[in-house]
């Protein structure tokens, strides 16, 4: 009897045994959370490493589920104005590439734009109605702006940022530095693009996807802008070498060491009169 009960007992562990090593065997290995980047629908194990569709620079371009490529906002007015900012953003960082393309978040929630470093620019659906919503037009300008400022960063090859979310600073100043020169914006008409990054700022110093303080955001944004001004008034073009320097040095020396009790004082700007566009463009950043 006890050999029998301990036959019928190994014949179900054997069983079972191979139901366990053939789901093993068949299971796919994958991102099982829908919202992220690298989701894969397919996907009966968790491989623990999803990557989260936050952060400017985070977006990955081959993976197939970072959501539907376009050309369309679904507005054919909406749509011709982004393009027509985004042949102005290549003009004005020459010698830049970038392959610009719409892409449908996963969410309202994670509305987002991005910049890689093989060379795409990914501006989200839900990123440009809600900024377009809240804060106007030149929100979006200023967005995709920052944007082609870390395409500038990726291909001129800058490594030398004291902490790593200078580089959110400093594409917060060429974005200023952008809507000073190509559109003379006054400290007024910038209110809705730096409510946008102050919107977007956080305090969170030890995350990795940290972009600076809504304060230091403000100010890096200006610096930008009073550097447009300055080059406008002065007929200075500068590099991107000579500009970055400048934005590195007021981020270590200024910007981003005020303690968080200090005000910082935004004076209205002025451009001076008679400008030309063949002027303007002669002083767009180059290599």
């Amino acid at each position: 009897m006890r050999l029998f009960s301990f036959f019928i007992c190994f014949v179900i562990f054997s069983c079972y045994s191979c139901d366990v090593f053939e789901e093993a065997a068949n299971a796919v290995i994958g991102c099982l959370d829908e919202l992220s980047f690298n989701y894969n629908p397919e996907a009966t194990e968790s491989s623990g490493d999803c990557a989260s569709i936050y952060g400017c620079l985070n977006y990955q371009s081959n993976s197939p589920y970072s959501g539907d490529l376009t050309n369309t906002f679904g507005d054919p007015y909406w749509d011709q104005l982004f393009w027509e900012e985004n042949a102005i953003c290549q003009q004005f960082f020459n010698d830049i590439y970038a392959d610009v393309r719409i892409f449908q978040e996963a969410s309202p929630d994670h509305a987002n734009a991005y910049a890689s470093s093989d060379g795409n620019i990914r501006f989200g659906y839900h990123m440009f109605w809600s900024r377009l919503s809240q804060f106007g037009g030149l929100s979006v300008a200023g967005i995709l702006a920052h944007e082609w400022g870390h395409r500038a960063q990726q291909t001129i090859g800058w490594y030398d940022y004291t902490h790593d979310f200078y580089r959110e600073l400093e594409a917060d100043a060429l974005s200023g530095f952008y809507l000073g020169l190509t559109k003379q914006v006054t400290w007024a008409d910038l209110q809705g693009y730096l409510a946008s990054t102050f919107s977007s700022g956080d305090y969170a110093f030890n995350s990795p996807g940290h972009h600076g303080t809504p304060d230091e955001r403000f100010e890096s944004a200006y610096l930008g802008l009073i550097l447009a001004v300055d080059a406008l008034q002065n007929g200075t073009q500068y590099t991107y070498q000579g500009i970055h320097d400048i934005i590195q040095h007021e981020l270590n020396t200024r910007i981003a060491v005020r303690s968080a009790e200090e005000n910082y004082d935004f004076e209205e700007v002025s451009y001076p009169e008679g400008l030309t566009e063949a002027y303007i463009q002669s002083l767009f950043p180059t290599i």
